[in-house]
Order: C-alpha cells, then structure tokens, then sequence
C-alpha cells in the first residue's frame, strides 16, 4: 500500500503559488499522478482519496477535474471542507493506492 498527500506545491520553487482553483486541482492532481508512478503504482491503483478544501464553492470545479484525471476509475472518496484553513492554498488530497 502507498499513502500520500499532496497540496499544491510549486515543484521547480518548492514554495505555495497564490492560484485559481482550477489550477491548484490539477497541480495537485499531476504532483499524485507522478509521485504515485514514481512509488510504483498509478492513479488506476488508487483505492480511496480524502479531499481537504477550503470552500464547498469550489466543489463542482474540483470534482469536474478529478473526474478528468481518475476517469471511469472511481475510488472512494470522502470531500471535506475545512472551516479555519490553515494554508495558502485551498486544496490537499491524500490517497491510498495499491502498489503494482
């Protein structure tokens, strides 16, 4: 079993780039995929995903993106939105997939 959480990170600055939520999904969406292939497994091996946002507004663009990057593959999912966020971003996801 793999288990890991992204936030959206700059991957070339390392630091947490002020970004519309569309881009901050699919930042943390492709930092999954990679490190997830990198780990030996893939988005099709995820098993369950927990998502953390800062606010239900953004729930429809979310779920609009994830649905582009998990396709017919739906792991569990549990979306919460987090009253007092703590960061400068909106969104974390962690997951737990199955290694190949």
């Amino acid at each position: 079993m793999i288990e890991m959480s992204m936030p959206p990170v700059n991957p070339e600055t390392g630091v947490y780039d002020i970004l519309p939520i569309d881009v901050q999904a699919r930042r943390v969406l492709d930092h999954l995929k990679a490190c997830l292939e990198a780990a030996g497994s893939a988005l099709d091996r995820v098993v369950k995903c927990t998502v953390y946002c800062s606010n239900p507004a953004y729930f429809a663009v979310v779920n609009g993106i994830y649905a582009e990057y998990f396709g017919a593959h739906k792991p569990a999912r549990t979306f919460l939105c987090t009253a007092g966020w703590f960061g400068p971003f909106d969104l974390e996801i962690d997951c737990v997939a199955l290694a190949k």
